[in-house]
């Protein structure tokens, strides 16, 4: 009988996860690492008024870090506080969004049989973690870089890939620890390894993250600049559309009359990095149709 399950206090599952650190392998780490980050910025944008900007933040996480990264990873190798963190995690993502979608959450709240009314809860502190893990979060921008490569060459999900890596000698033995991770989440066949001094010929489709270079094999005939094209478009059209909210904000008389003068700075600089961004989409457009 579900009424039988014992409740869960948010602050003791938080006190137990800070005296057992020692108990967690990095990729717990690094998703309170990632937590810790976003109370930080989140908190920023909520005191400049920037709504849209927080609720963002709290998406990246929820989506990008937590989904797309750490429970996958989680499926292949996790500690035995892995489910607690995973927990302690989704129920710090609700408090975030309290704000945004408060009956939706406060219903998530009650679902997952944690103690009290998340209204009346305090704002979550995070478990602070002194440092940064860099050779974990090399391996998150690796995993992130691949997959975008792998939309770029349509690979289908059952399709095993080759991936290539050319970066320093200590970044390679990096990637080579995590080997096997790598190929799991990733569905690649062969990881090939090479120096810097090595040039690399052929048909690839290549990315950059730092100092390091990832290569995906590909054909022509799947390397499509339509394909590039229709991304360009796409993105054209998010960017005008963000645009144009951000540009409805920044003339409402309500905004302007509440909002401190640094905010508005804020608005209006952020305004010109997004015409910026468009006008480097379309020449990147007009590029691809003059070639064509």
């Amino acid at each position: 009988d579900e009424n039988d399950l014992p409740s869960i206090d948010y602050h003791t599952l938080e006190q137990d996860i800070e005296k057992n650190l020692e108990n967690l392998n990095p990729f717990d780490i690094w998703i309170l690492w990632k937590l810790q980050e976003k109370y930080v910025k989140v908190q920023n944008y909520i005191d400049k008024y920037m709504l849209w900007e927080a609720l963002q933040e709290i998406i990246d996480i929820t989506w990008w870090d937590l989904c797309d990264r750490y429970i996958e990873i989680t499926k292949k190798q996790s500690s035995s506080y892995s489910p607690k963190i995973l927990l302690y995690t989704l129920s710090s993502i609700y408090k975030l969004l309290h704000p945004f979608v408060p009956h939706v959450t406060e219903m998530l709240w009650k679902h997952m049989w944690f103690e009290g009314i998340l209204m009346l809860s305090a704002r979550p502190q995070p478990i602070l973690i002194k440092s940064k893990n860099f050779r974990i979060n090399l391996l998150m921008d690796i995993i992130s870089t691949r997959r975008t490569l792998k939309w770029q060459i349509q690979q289908k999900s059952h399709e095993k890939i080759h991936l290539m890596v050319q970066a320093n000698k200590d970044i390679l033995d990096q990637i080579r620890e995590q080997e096997s991770l790598i190929k799991e989440l990733l569905n690649v066949e062969i990881i090939n390894y090479y120096s810097l001094a090595l040039p690399i010929e052929g048909n690839y489709i290549t990315d950059i993250i730092m100092d390091i270079k990832l290569w995906v094999q590909g054909t022509d005939d799947i390397i499509d600049w339509r394909d590039s094209l229709q991304s360009l478009e796409k993105q054209l059209l998010d960017e005008e559309q963000f645009l144009q909210r951000m540009r409805s904000t920044i003339i409402s008389p309500e905004f302007l009359s509440k909002a401190p003068p640094q905010v508005v700075a804020d608005r209006k600089e952020k305004i010109q990095e997004v015409k910026n961004k468009i006008t480097q989409i379309q020449l990147e457009i007009q590029k691809i149709k003059s070639q064509h």
